[in-house]
């Protein structure tokens, strides 16, 4: 029983993972701002926003 409680915890919180990565957040830039000021705004990693933002 202990088992498939855990099984299912992993599996709900897997998928509330996969379902928040989907969302993609729109930022124009303003001068002065840095994609440390948006990471720390959006509480996002710098590396996900380098990588969506290859240029």
């Amino acid at each position: 029983m202990r088992e498939l409680l855990m099984i299912s915890i992993v599996f709900i919180l897997s998928f509330k993972k996969i379902a928040a990565q989907e969302s993609i957040i729109e930022h124009k830039i303003q001068k002065g701002k840095t994609t440390y000021f948006i990471a720390q705004k959006y509480n996002v990693f710098l590396e996900e926003i380098y990588k969506l933002n290859p240029e």
